[in-house]
C-alpha cells in the first residue's frame, strides 16, 4: 500500500466493511467515486492503482507531539490550497506526503469533544473554500466515526445540514457498524429513539450497518436483533449477518445462529425462506475460499443435502477460485437432486464459458460423459453461439437426440448472428437442416 491515504476511499470503506451488497446501493456509491476522489486530490492524494479495491484506514504509528490545534490544521490546509494552484496537477512531493499522514494521525490522537471541536471550527472558517473544507472535513469526520461512534451519530443528528444526504447515510451507517462491535444493543436504541428525527437515515442500508457489526461479535444477538430493527425487507438483514462472517469457524457459528432463529419462526414458508436464502449467501464467501476448503468446510459443519442445495443455488462463477470450475460442476452432479444440478451447472458453465471459453472448452473435451457433461455443454452451446454457432452447433449435435438437442439447435438459431446476407443465409440453412419452426 503506497504511503498516501485517500479521503474517498476512507469514505468508501465505511460502506465496504458494512457488506452493502445491495446494487442500488452499490451503484449509487460508484457513482458518486469521481467526485470523491476529487475531493481527494485537493490534498493531493491518490489511491495506490496496484491495490485499488484495498480498503483504507487510518492507522500509522502515532508520534508524541503537541496536541493538533484547529488553527493549526485550518492553515496546513490552505497551505495544501496554495500547493495544489502553484502544482498545476501534478502529485504530491514526499514531504507532503509524510506531512498529510502526521496530521492524519495528529487528528486519530484526539479525544472525540476535540475531534467535534474541529469539525465546528472547519465549519465556520471563512479562510477554505467548500471543496477544501469538504475534505478536511472528511477526514476528522471518518475518524469520529471510527473511534467515537456514538459521538458521530449525535453529531449526525444534530447537524442535518453538515454534509450531503449521501454522506450522512455513509457516515450514520459506518458509525452504527463500529458502535454495534461494542454495545449492539445501544446502537439499536439509538435507531429506535432516532428514527423520526433522523428520518433521512433510517433505512434498510443503515441497519444493515448496525446488524453487521453486531454479526461480527455475535451472530445469535444479531438474529435476535432483527425484529427490533424492523426492516422493509428481511432479506436485508440476512444480508448483513452472512457478510460479517470472514472465517470457516464464524460460517458455523452463524450457520447455528440461523437455526436457532429459525426455530423461532412460526410461519413455516417464512422459516423455509429464512433458512434456504441465508444459506445461499454463504456461497460466494465458501467458494472463494477453495474448493478444498469448501469441502472440508460441509463435512464439519454437518449441512444436510437439503441446506447443500439451498447454498449451491447461491454459487457464483466470479468467486470461484481459477482452475476450480471443473471440481465444483462435478460437486454439483453428485451432491444435488438431478434437476438442480442440470440447471446449475448448466448456468455455471454459460458463466464461465463467457470469461474464459478456452479453459471452459478444455475441461469439456475431457470430462467424462454423462448427466454433468450434458447439462455442461448445454451452458457452453448458449455461450458461444453469438459468436461462433458453427461450433456451437458441432457441440449441440453431441447431446443425445431429444428436447435437449432440440432446444439448444433453437437457442443457437435464434443467437446466429444475422449482421448480413450471408450470414442470415447460413442461418435459415441451419435451421432448414435441423428442422427448427420460425
Amino acid at each position: 500500500m503506497k504511503a498516501s491515504y485517500v479521503i474517498a476511499a476512507l469514505i468508501l470503506a465505511a460502506g465496504a466493511c458494512l457488506g452493502w451488497r445491495d446494487h442500488q446501493e452499490l451503484v449509487a456509491t460508484r457513482s458518486k467515486n469521481t467526485e470523491l476522489l476529487t475531493e481527494a486530490a485537493v490534498f493531493g492524494i491518490t489511491p495506490d492503482p496496484q491495490h485499488p479495491r484495498e480498503k483504507v484506514f487510518v492507522s500509522h504509528q502515532r508520534e508524541s507531539r503537541p496536541k493538533l490545534t484547529s488553527a493549526e490544521y485550518i492553515a496546513f490546509v490552505k497551505e495544501m490550497m496554495a500547493k495544489e494552484e502553484k502544482a498545476q496537477g501534478k502529485g504530491p512531493d514526499q514531504e507532503t506526503t509524510n506531512r498529510i499522514k502526521a496530521f492524519e494521525d495528529r487528528i486519530a490522537a484526539l479525544d472525540a469533544e476535540s475531534i467535534k471541536r474541529l469539525i465546528a471550527d472547519l465549519r465556520s472558517t471563512p479562510e477554505l473554500n467548500e471543496k477544501y473544507r469538504n475534505g478536511a472535513l472528511m477526514i476528522a469526520l471518518m475518524t469520529l466515526s471510527k473511534q467515537y461512534p456514538e459521538a458521530a451519530l449525535t453529531l449526525l443528528a444534530e447537524s442535518e445540514n453538515l454534509l450531503q444526504p449521501y454522506m450522512r447515510k455513509h457516515l450514520a451507517t459506518g458509525s452504527l457498524s463500529n458502535w454495534a462491535k461494542t454495545d449492539p444493543v445501544a446502537g439499536v436504541k439509538w435507531v429506535k429513539e432516532h428514527g423520526e428525527k433522523c428520518s433521512d437515515l433510517m433505512d434498510d442500508s443503515l441497519k444493515r450497518g448496525l446488524l453487521s457489526g453486531a454479526a461480527s461479535q455475535d451472530p445469535k444477538l444479531a438474529f435476535q436483533l432483527i425484529s427490533d430493527l424492523k426492516f422493509k425487507n428481511a432479506d436485508n438483514a440476512f444480508g448483513a449477518i452472512i457478510e460479517a462472517t470472514k472465517t470457516p469457524a464464524e460460517r458455523t457459528a452463524t450457520l447455528n445462529a440461523l437455526h436457532d432463529y429459525a426455530s423461532t419462526l412460526e410461519d413455516s414458508k417464512t422459516r423455509a425462506h429464512a433458512i434456504d436464502y441465508t444459506l445461499s449467501l454463504f456461497a460466494d464467501a465458501v467458494a472463494e475460499s477453495g474448493f478444498q476448503n469448501a469441502a472440508h468446510w460441509f463435512e464439519t459443519a454437518k449441512l444436510s443435502p437439503t441446506e447443500l442445495q439451498s447454498l449451491s443455488r447461491g454459487l457464483s462463477y466470479d468467486f470461484i477460485s481459477p482452475g476450480e470450475a471443473g471440481q465444483w460442476v462435478e460437486w454439483m452432479e453428485k451432491t444435488l437432486p438431478s434437476d438442480q444440478a442440470s440447471k446449475q451447472i448448466s448456468s455455471l458453465v454459460d458463466d464461465w464459458t463467457e470469461k474464459d471459453y478456452q479453459a471452459a472448452g478444455t475441461w469439456l473435451t475431457q470430462a467424462p460423459e454423462g448427466p454433468a457433461k450434458q447439462a455442461a455443454v448445454r451452458g457452453y452451446v448458449e455461450a458461444v453461439a453469438s459468436y461462433v454457432p458453427e461450433t456451437a452447433a458441432q457441440w449441440a449435435m453431441t447431446l443425445p437426440p431429444g428436447k435437449e438437442r432440440d432446444a439448444s439447435l433453437k437457442k443457437i438459431y435464434q443467437k446466429w448472428p444475422k449482421k448480413d446476407p450471408a450470414a442470415k443465409a447460413a442461418a435459415e440453412a441451419f435451421a432448414d437442416q435441423h428442422g427448427i419452426k420460425r
